[in-house]
């Protein structure tokens, strides 16, 4: 004959941390996901409280084997999630996540922001990778804390950055952006912005405009270095 204890409710107790640890990660990062990647989140805490509340309302003692599994689950499942859209030298969101956002919401975002760093190949030819990746951390941090609101920084290439607005102005946009080189004029970096409007409705068309404006940028910053008698390490590509 099995007696269990008290620790039988252990395992519902592990189960619980991971569902409210999971509840947590959705409030903080999802918010900024598209709807499809909410409710499917939304769908896994539901099904598995359910799930957790049948188990605990039978009280089947047994075999912990389930609770644990899904516990397991709902961890693995919380990390596919952090990682696969997440860039790790950054913590901002990646090119993939980038893609997918155009794809299943593109027409609602009303402004985007180009940016692209200057100098970054001088820094990792000169001062080392390590040099670099600090520049880049430095940059990505800027971006996420003075973009604005409604905001959502991706870095999408070495030195490459978008912001995507899901409401915004033109004045809005030079707003953040004045903001955001403001931030950078107190750092060692310096970055070229680009802004446009998807008056359209067509986001593309926006980003292809937005990075025009970025390269003007880094043109007139070109030109007012070289008048400073300073150098402006542009990227060879």
């Amino acid at each position: 004959t099995y007696i269990s204890g008290v620790l039988k409710y252990w395992p519902y107790v592990i189960f619980a941390i991971y569902l409210v640890l999971f509840l947590v990660f959705n409030i903080i990062i999802l918010r900024k996901y598209n709807r499809r990647n909410r409710i499917i989140s939304i769908y896994i805490c539901v099904a598995a409280s359910i799930g957790f509340i049948v188990y605990l309302a039978l009280d089947i003692s047994d075999d912990y084997t389930p609770i644990f599994t899904a516990a397991l689950l709902l961890y693995y499942l919380l990390l596919y999630i952090r990682l696969s859209t997440i860039d790790t030298l950054t913590g901002l969101f990646n090119r993939q996540a980038y893609y997918q956002d155009l794809e299943t919401r593109g027409s609602k975002f009303e402004g985007v922001i180009s940016v692209d760093m200057n100098e970054l190949k001088y820094l990792n030819d000169n001062f080392g990778h390590d040099a670099g990746d600090e520049a880049l951390r430095t940059i990505a941090g800027v971006l996420e804390n003075y973009s604005g609101e409604n905001a959502i920084p991706y870095r999408v290439g070495g030195d490459e950055f978008i912001i995507l607005y899901a409401n915004a102005s033109a004045e809005s946009l030079l707003v953040n952006i004045s903001n955001m080189k403001d931030m950078l004029s107190k750092t060692k970096y310096s970055c070229a912005f680009g802004c446009a409007i998807n008056n359209a409705n067509d986001i593309h068309s926006a980003l292809i405009e937005a990075d025009a404006m970025m390269y003007e940028d880094k043109k007139h910053l070109k030109e007012e270095k070289e008048k400073n008698g300073e150098v402006l390490h542009l990227r060879e590509d």
